[in-house]
């Protein structure tokens, strides 16, 4: 006997079953459409560069260009937060300091790079128009500092091995809780310079008349090294990307080689991007102008990248500020 079922009575009475079967019938298309791009979670800090390059990567959808789909996990005040939550998975891959993640690498936490993506040049001694104008002119005066930075470590490592300036004993560390406060503190008259980076070296630079970048962290490294000095870099979580294709991290170098390379050649475009995080855009076109704001994809695949990562893990573990050499599993290749 043929029996009609009405939609309403199949609702109410199919229960779990029906849902089970509604979300297949709606599964289907996908199916059909072949499997779904790869998706990484990352995320970033409230201001500064790194929230506008994801802005650049999510707008012009350059993970969907390499059939990747990259999601925004949250957006961070603090730094050492942003840092715990990528080290217990929460996110898969972000920004940080190269000698950061190393040091949780060798603790045995599953962090490693895939790319250096901008060099000292982004770094600066900062100070007022009457401060110090060299290295050695630091000695007996303060300086402002986030001490639990990777900026910091690197700067105090340089100063002491190549300049012969030891932070611990010749100046006095006035610490700062974020990037803005080093300049805040130079301009209150607390400190009479500042170690940070872009884009806060250019805000005091439109905030303080008369105020000066007198060392660049690059400058200083490469005069003594011969190489440009690694900084910022992309990693990853590698324990909670999983089960992903093999060539997911190639794909990914790929996505932030095409940001990089937008950001560079679209520079009007990416100060206009300012303002979405409180960043006047003159002070963008300060530090971009200025030669220091610069971004390039140098991928961990390429020997000669590793090499100058080794190499400057090399000095900094001679000097006791890493525990232990990079070894060869830091990177994803």
């Amino acid at each position: 006997m043929k029996r009609t079922v009405s939609r309403r009575r199949f609702l109410e009475s199919a229960g779990g079953g029906g849902l089970a079967l509604g979300a297949g019938l709606i599964a289907a298309p996908n199916l059909a459409f072949g499997a779904q791009p790869t998706m990484l979670k990352t995320a970033t800090l409230a201001g500064g560069w790194s929230n506008l390059q994801n802005q650049v990567l999510f707008n012009n959808k350059f993970d969907e260009k390499h059939d990747l789909k990259f999601d925004s996990f949250r957006v961070y005040n603090r730094l050492g937060t942003y840092y715990a939550d990528m080290l217990k998975g929460n996110f898969q891959i972000g920004v940080g300091t190269w000698d950061a993640f190393a040091k949780m690498h060798m603790k045995g936490a599953p962090m490693q790079i895939i790319g250096i993506v901008s060099t000292g040049t982004l770094a600066g001694y900062f100070a007022r128009k009457d401060g110090p104008d060299s290295l050695d002119g630091l000695k007996g005066k303060t300086l402002a500092a986030m001490q639990a930075s990777g900026t910091f470590r690197m700067a105090k490592t340089w100063a002491r091995v190549f300049g012969k300036v030891d932070f611990d004993k010749d100046v006095r560390i006035q610490n700062a809780p974020n990037p803005p406060a080093t300049i805040n503190i130079v301009a209150a008259d607390r400190a009479d310079a500042a170690i940070v980076w872009e884009h806060a070296l250019s805000v005091g630079l439109h905030k303080i008349p008369g105020s000066k970048v007198f060392l660049n962290v690059n400058d200083f490294y490469r005069s003594h090294t011969g190489r440009d000095q690694p900084y910022f870099c992309i990693a990853i979580n590698r324990k909670a990307l999983g089960d992903v294709p093999p060539d997911t991290v190639a794909r990914a170098v790929k996505v932030y080689d095409d940001c990089f390379e937008w950001i560079m050649g679209n520079p009007e475009k990416f100060q206009a991007l300012g303002p979405s995080v409180k960043i006047k855009p003159e002070v963008l076109k300060t530090a971009m102008e200025s030669g220091r704001m610069q971004y390039k994809m140098r991928p961990m695949s390429v020997e000669k990248n590793r090499e100058d990562i080794l190499f400057a893990a090399e000095i900094m573990h001679k000097a006791g500020a890493l525990p232990q050499k990079v070894p060869e599993t830091y990177f994803a290749t």
